[in-house]
Parts: C-alpha cells; structure tokens; sequence
C-alpha cells in the first residue's frame, strides 16, 4: 500500500499542494491505529484491512511528500536532509517501544511456554487500549509537524527534454546538477526511460524490504528463544539508535559522494546482515539468544 501511494500522493501534491496531502495522510495513518481497537476485536482481517491497507495508504500518502518539502529548503544537502527526517523516522521505535512495553506488559509477563505466545488476561485486554494511546500520540506529533511545516517558495525551474536527458546520463551515468541551488524539472516519463530507475528502484527493493520485515517480526520470533520482554525493547531500542544515527551518515555521505558509493556500501553490508541469519541460527542453538538478537539488531539497523 505505501508503494501505491507514495508516487500517487506526490503527483497529486503537484497539482493541489502538499497540505491537503499531509493532512488526509495524517487523518488515514492516526484514524487506522485507532480503529484497530475496534479491529483486533473482530478478527484477523480487520487488522489487515484496517491496520495494513488503511494504515500503509495513510503512511505513504505523506512520506514522499514530506520528503520533498522539507529537502527542498536545503538543495545543497538534500542528503543530510533526508538522513535527519528518515532519522527521526528509524529512531521512532526508541520512544514508542518502551511506551507499548511500559502500558502492555509492565511487569514483564513471561510468554505460554506451551503456546509460545502471551496468554495472560490482562496483558491481552490491554493490547486494544494501546492502539488508541498510540494513535492519540501518532496524531499529536503530526499536528505538530504539519503546523511548522512551510513550502519553500517556487523559483524558476529548468525543464529538461528527453535529448537532452539522453545526452546527460550517457556522459555522466547519472543525473548531476552542478548548481545545486537550480532545480531540474525531469517529466515522469523521462525518467522511466533511464536504466539507472530500475537499479535505483530495485536496489531499494531488495534491500529495504526485508530489513523491514525482520525489524517488525524480530520480537515474534525473540521471543521464542528469550522469555524476556523488556530485554527485547531493549534490543529494539539499541537498534533503532543505530538505525536513526545510520540515516544520518548514510546522508552526510550521499551529498559528499553522490548517491552511488554509499548504496554500494549499504548493499555490501545487507549482504553480510543477512549472512548473519546463519550465525543467528547457529547461537541460538548454542544457547546463546541475547547476544544473537542484541547484536543482529543493531548490526541490520545500521545498513538502513
């Protein structure tokens, strides 16, 4: 859903403004965690619709456009812009792990040795009420956010033509504006057209979405092998330190390099996180958990 609407919302913000996006985004994104209170009451798909399709339309429907907005304040360091907006988007789980843990399972509950999972009454009955207290913080922050956001005002912007695209990319490889205070206005299609989309898209695609996926499952499955909850917010608070402050450098390095060297980098070192999946299998079975899910974190969070 985020991929729909990401590219969506950012044609729509070009013909009607970014803040009747950010606004809608904000509304879908915080309504979706509070509907999952009434969700996790009517069953599996509920969430998915509500929580996933509601939530990942929501979420995607601003995160381009905030993006856009707030780098093009700073065109020389769009990196570190980026770097320091995703930052605070990776180090999220530093605030609102302990919150879910602290309101969830405050006395540190051990989980159903026979289910593998939580079976405790009361621990359950407060997992919907924590979707609403989520939500009530998600929309605060927002409206906050929204309030100091401010588009830059428009300057004049070079259109470029598909020849003269072609005849860029082929002597440079890739777009670069060497007046970075200048815009360049390159159509859709054009871009479409150029080779370095797809390995740019892909590249995102195969890195970023399965560290996403073990960021969000890493706790399902901790929890099998380690019986403690507040040790694995710990985990989860280490790594999104080391994911925030990854952004961050990956940023810096963007605008002193280009794009190109720090995502081979990034790609070298997905590689060697997911080669840590053996290790992790291995230390498990050597009873070794904590240093496994400790140290998997926080190395997969800093190729972010």
């Amino acid at each position: 859903m985020q991929a729909i609407a990401m590219p969506l919302a950012g044609w729509i913000a070009t013909r009607i403004g970014f803040r009747i996006v950010v606004i809608c985004s904000c509304v879908l994104h915080s309504g979706s965690i509070a509907l999952t209170y009434f969700a996790v009451k009517w069953g599996f798909t509920a969430v998915v619709l509500i929580y996933g399709v509601l939530g990942g339309l929501g979420f995607g429907a601003g995160y381009s456009v905030i993006l856009a907005v707030a780098s093009a304040w700073f065109p020389s360091h769009r990196g570190l812009i980026v770097g320091l907006v995703l930052g605070g988007f990776g180090g999220g789980a530093l605030v609102f792990t302990p919150i879910q843990t602290a309101f969830i399972n405050p006395n540190n509950v051990k989980i159903n040795s026979t289910t593998k999972s939580f079976t405790d009454a009361d621990l359950l009955n407060r997992v919907p009420y924590a979707f609403l207290l989520l939500a009530g913080i998600t929309g605060s922050l927002q409206i906050i956010g929204f309030l100091l956001m401010q588009e830059k005002p428009k300057t004049d912007v070079q259109p470029i033509s598909s020849e003269a695209f072609d005849e860029n990319h082929h002597h440079n490889r890739y777009l670069v504006n060497l007046d970075r205070e200048k815009t360049i206005d390159v159509q859709p299609l054009i871009v479409l057209q150029a080779s370095d989309f797809y390995l740019l898209w892909l590249s995102v695609c195969f890195s970023a979405v399965p560290i996403t996926l073990v960021s969000a499952l890493f706790k399902v499955a901790g929890i099998q092998y380690i019986h403690d909850d507040l040790f694995l917010t710990g985990v989860s608070m280490a790594a999104s330190v080391c994911n925030c402050v990854g952004r961050v450098l990956w940023g810096i390095a963007c605008d002193r390099f280009s794009f190109k060297e720090p995502r081979q980098k990034s790609l070298s070192y997905c590689g060697l996180a997911s080669c840590s999946c053996v290790t992790a299998a291995f230390l498990c079975s050597h009873r070794q958990p904590p240093l496994t899910f400790l140290g998997r974190s926080i190395w997969q969070s800093t190729t972010e």
